[in-house]
């Protein structure tokens, strides 16, 4: 895909997800009463007991940025390298489609949510480490600059992706926070951090983050 048309398909990407996570917040702050948190929420929340239409703004501008996530990955050929190139592909189609079900799989069916959390963390990763690979690959047979620090792009996102998943930290342990007020009343709160749910919305980010040293490895070509 030319640069040109690439960079159209990047920014169609990041406003439909910047305008679907705006409507999903406001509509579940409307719903619910209560704030909607990044950190310490599941992007199936978003949609917790409810219907398609219910956060219907919301939903069509994920799933339309994700549409075009999958279509901006699935189109891709200018890998130097058959291989490599066929990851990117695939790892891309990949986070598209589990960026779309992690929001309509809920916590209730858990193993199926691991499941999913699982093969959204897998793609990503492979992603980024793919894009980084082609990069430093090509780099080595013809030392363009875009090359190398697209690569290193790439390689800062994968470590970051990596040392998310391997925080200790990073479990399903989600019991509240235990509060006790003046009246000796106790009450429990969501933490402030729930690094599963926090790493599920990372690991969707990432595949838009990915787009930036692609096209920097296709202004190479």
């Amino acid at each position: 895909m030319p640069v040109n048309y690439s960079i159209l398909v990047i920014c169609i990407a990041y406003s439909f997800f910047a305008l679907g996570v705006v409507f999903s917040i406001t509509n579940f702050k409307k719903r619910f009463s209560q704030k909607y948190s990044l950190s310490n929420c599941f992007p199936y929340e978003i949609n917790y007991e409810s219907k398609f239409v219910d956060n219907i703004f919301g939903n069509f501008c994920l799933i339309l940025s994700s549409l075009f996530i999958g279509f901006y990955y699935g189109t891709f050929t200018g890998s130097h390298n058959t291989g490599i190139g066929l990851f990117i592909m695939i790892a891309g189609f990949g986070c598209a489609i589990f960026n779309i079900v992690m929001i309509w799989t809920p916590l209730k069916t858990l193993k199926l949510h691991i499941v999913f959390s699982t093969l959204q963390t897998i793609f990503s990763i492979l992603l980024s480490s793919s894009i980084m690979l082609d990069n430093f690959s090509k780099y080595s047979l013809d030392n363009n600059v875009l090359n190398i620090v697209s690569g290193i792009i790439s390689a800062v996102i994968t470590i970051f992706l990596f040392l998310m998943v391997m925080n200790p930290k990073y479990t399903l342990n989600i019991q509240g926070e235990k509060k006790v007020n003046k009246k000796g009343e106790t009450s429990y709160v969501r933490p402030k951090i729930i690094m599963m749910a926090l790493t599920e919305w990372i690991m969707m980010i990432s595949s838009l983050v990915s787009m930036i040293p692609l096209i920097l490895y296709t202004a190479s070509l």
